[in-house]
This record gives C-alpha cells, sequence and structure tokens, in this order.
C-alpha cells in the first residue's frame, strides 16, 4: 500500500506518460502488463496509477526500499522478454512522451490529520 509521508523512508519516482487518447487503452493494457512483473523485484513497495479524465495521460507513482532498487528495476533483463515492456515500446515508436521523476515528500497532509501541514524548510 503506498503511503505518502515526509516521514516514510523510500524512493519516490513520479512517470507521467503523454499519449493521445486514441491510445490510451493501449497504454493501459500494456502498463497493467507490467505490474505483477515489477511486483517481484526486489526492493518493490508500492504503485499507485493514475488516469486523467480527458484519457491524455497516465501518472504513475511509484515506491522503492532505495534508489539502487529503482535503478535495478529499470536495468533488469526481464524488461527485455517479449511481452513485458510494451510500455517502451510505445514510448521508441512515439505513441506516448514519458517524462520520470525522483522526489522527496514536501508536505503530506490526510483527511485522518488533526494536524496542520508540517513544512520541511531545508529544501528552501
Amino acid at each position: 500500500m503506498t503511503i505518502i509521508s515526509k516521514d516514510n523512508d523510500v524512493f519516490t519516482v513520479i512517470v507521467r506518460m503523454s499519449v493521445g487518447p486514441q491510445h490510451m487503452a493501449e497504454l493501459l493494457k500494456a502498463h497493467t502488463k507490467t505490474i505483477p512483473v515489477m511486483q517481484k523485484l526486489p526492493g518493490f513497495l508500492s504503485l499507485s496509477s493514475h488516469k486523467t479524465h480527458d484519457d491524455t495521460q497516465l501518472i504513475v507513482y511509484f515506491q522503492w526500499q532505495s534508489q539502487k532498487d529503482h535503478e535495478n528495476c529499470m536495468s533488469n533483463p526481464v524488461w527485455q522478454e517479449p511481452g513485458n515492456n510494451d510500455v517502451m515500446r510505445m514510448k521508441e515508436e512515439g505513441i506516448i512522451n514519458m517524462d520520470i521523476s525522483t522526489c522527496d515528500v514536501f508536505v503530506a497532509v490526510g483527511d485522518s490529520s488533526s494536524q496542520d501541514a508540517e513544512v520541511i524548510n531545508d529544501h528552501a
């Protein structure tokens, strides 16, 4: 389960994929096929996928135990096996644009929180 907290010691990766609405179903199918593969990789903690209402973006929020685990995922030979990397094929064919960012949590406020948001000042 994804836990977003400034105190959560995880490595966060956010992937934003932009696509024409006519290709969203193909992207969702390709992305869904990667999930069981990814879940088996060392250091995988969670992912949450978000599709925009206009069917032009898929945003995926990953959590890994460490940066090294994420890097190992990206270079893992499992992605060379047929069918395991249709998302990257779509990128190479120009069907999708992809932006990958690594992040630290700056502020996290939830419905169950009774405290005001605490801003981490060391990023200023």
